[in-house]
């Protein structure tokens, strides 16, 4: 509607304008100047071609303006949202060079934006993970898109965990062109999923060690039992120190079973009075072989 607007008060400037040189009657002036007089004195019907194609000129014109500035704001807008995204952003062509790189390519790697970086997409990846990435992309021309998880070195010769999801990008007539990735980075995931899985194989270990101590502990009891009763009966001084020697053994055992069965159970967490200096023994005694 305001476009619409700015085309007739344009329009009638201009037919203002004719009608005020029309209506110039000093002959004199325009005796030494007939091109101006012709300019300003034409006919009817040639006045109103002029005025509609100056009219359908400005409109053009503004028409061409609105859609160049258009144009602009969508391309800055794209700009925008491309280089301030923190996933990586990759064009590379169908042999994996890059055609184009927005800045988190840069930072997640520890260099400055623009630092001069191979544009060999394989030149970072690391070696045991280039086959399987090679032999993805003589795939995605067939199936258009492809998922892959590699590492990647950062600046500072670390290794970084990355997830891509790749897709083809093909010309007008069909014909595959280029290569678009968006690369995350997953190395604080790796890290945890590790984490994890450490955690679930100490729970594991830690079940076999109670089932194991439970087992142990039985016939521990039996061997303690017998032999405090054999000690308090009237035998020979030789069998008597053997009796002491399997009865101190069994009881050492029994206490590491006891301190097996004490990391094995997980506990919830409480508050209450302890005696530190127990603690500090009951730890010696886990790591006394640590001290041997």
């Amino acid at each position: 509607m305001k476009s619409r607007n700015r085309i007739v008060v344009i329009s009638f400037i201009l037919a203002l304008g004719f009608w005020v040189a029309d209506s110039f009657n000093d002959a004199t002036y325009f005796d030494h100047e007939p091109f101006l007089y012709e300019l300003l004195h034409p006919a009817p019907f040639e006045l109103y071609i002029r005025l509609l194609g100056m009219t359908f000129i400005v409109a053009t014109g503004i028409i061409i303006s609105r859609a160049y500035n258009s144009r602009l704001a969508a391309e800055e807008k794209y700009r925008t949202l491309v280089e301030t995204a923190d996933d990586v952003i990759l064009l590379t062509d169908l042999q994996g060079k890059h055609l184009f790189r927005n800045s988190a390519y840069w930072t997640s790697r520890g260099y400055k934006l623009g630092e001069d970086t191979p544009s060999d997409g394989f030149a970072n990846i690391h070696p045991d993970d280039v086959p399987v990435i090679k032999e993805k992309m003589a795939g995605i021309l067939e199936h258009g898109r492809m998922t892959s998880e590699y590492r990647v070195k950062h600046k500072d010769g670390t290794w970084l965990h990355q997830y891509a999801k790749s897709r083809v990008i093909y010309d007008n007539h069909g014909k595959p062109m280029s290569i678009l990735a968006v690369i995350r980075d997953i190395s604080e995931s790796k890290k945890l999923q590790e984490q994890l899985m450490a955690q679930d194989r100490l729970a594991s270990i830690g079940q076999l060690v109670a089932g194991v101590a439970h087992e142990i502990n039985n016939p521990l009891t039996s061997i303690i039992g017998f032999s405090d009763l054999l000690l308090k009966r009237d035998l020979p001084e030789d069998v008597t120190d053997d009796l002491k020697i399997i009865n101190t053994a069994a009881k050492r055992t029994a206490l590491i079973v006891k301190n097996l069965l004490t990391f094995s159970h997980n506990r919830p967490d409480e508050k209450m009075s302890v005696d530190i200096n127990d603690n500090i023994l009951t730890v010696q005694s886990l790591r006394v072989h640590e001290q041997k």
